[in-house]
């Protein structure tokens, strides 16, 4: 049996996830895989909320530094988001030599091949999966499972907070604004929704799958970006009128000219499995010259 020390760098909504998946699941874990997890220390400020998520008190830190030093801390999960204080806690976790397990999809779109170099530079592993598309694995299926094939595009709704917002404009002929308060209160938005309404999350994670996908860095500058702010619910119902359903789509194509990549709303045809992907749920279809096309679904907002 493998012993694992685990660090959460951050104890929002998805750093509150994972503390509880790897506390609810330890023992089928232990059983299955024969690796014992153990949330060793938490980076939290708040150290009220780690106490009301069952965070023992000596297992409660606030100094990185005792972190990284810590012998007994194998990996460190970092979920404060952003590119300033986070990036800094990965260099650390990084140069001492632990593992890093990342959601940060910001992060990754635009630091990603440099903190790659420092995780080879000391052996480190360097994992963020969780950075695209919630609970799909659409990054494993990348590196390894389409590995055969030529990729020629991507097209997915790959954002849970608009997608809700979208789903319940077409269904319940609510505004945006009403909505938007809705997935807030949910917890499937932000107190600030500006990084998922305007589209720049969905092109963080189009500039790491295209990359991945099509084995060229597409950076975000190259990606054309359009929010859902100024959609209304005249919009969508015309769109269901003609057979269409309103959703924010992020596409890239490999192309001869070059990778097209753009994040912006688009009307689907209702006989589209895309349409039918509804609320928090995300999905991303892939076409391979091999395998066709392919299409991976799971749940893309919330804290589990």
């Amino acid at each position: 049996m493998k012993k694992l020390g685990v660090a959460i760098l951050g104890l929002g909504t998805v750093g509150g996830g994972t503390y509880e998946i790897l506390t609810k699941n330890h023992d089928k874990i232990l059983k299955v895989d024969e690796i014992d997890v153990e949330v060793k220390a938490v980076l939290e400020l708040n150290k009220e909320r780690a106490l009301a998520l069952g965070v023992k008190e000596e297992n409660i830190y606030t100094d990185i530094n005792q972190v990284v030093k810590n012998d007994e801390i194998d990996v460190v999960v970092e979920v404060i988001g952003g590119t300033g204080v986070a990036k800094k806690f990965i260099e650390l976790a990084l140069e001492n030599g632990k593992t890093v397990v990342t959601a940060n999809k910001e992060l990754i779109a635009k630091h990603w091949c440099e903190l790659e170099k420092i995780a080879k530079a000391h052996n480190a592993g360097f994992y963020f999966e969780a950075s695209c598309v919630g609970g799909v694995p659409i990054i494993r299926v990348l590196n390894e499972a389409m590995q055969a094939n030529n990729l020629e595009s991507i097209k997915g709704i790959i954002n849970g907070t608009t997608n809700f917002i979208l789903s319940k404009m077409s269904n319940e002929g609510l505004s945006y604004e009403s909505v938007l308060k809705e997935a807030q209160a949910n917890g499937f938005a932000e107190a600030n929704p500006t990084a998922d309404v305007e589209g720049y999350d969905a092109s963080y994670k189009l500039s790491i799958l295209s990359s991945l996908a099509f084995n060229k860095k597409v950076p975000l500058s190259k990606i054309y970006r359009e929010g859902i702010t100024n959609v209304d619910t005249t919009d969508i119902a015309y769109g269901k009128e003609l057979g269409y359903t309103l959703k924010l789509l992020a596409i890239a194509k490999d192309t001869p000219q070059g990778v097209e990549a753009r994040v912006h709303p688009a009307f689907v045809k209702d006989d589209n499995p895309l349409s039918s992907v509804s609320g928090p749920f995300n999905a991303v279809m892939l076409h391979g010259d091999m395998v066709d096309d392919i299409m991976l679904y799971g749940r893309g907002a919330g804290s589990l």
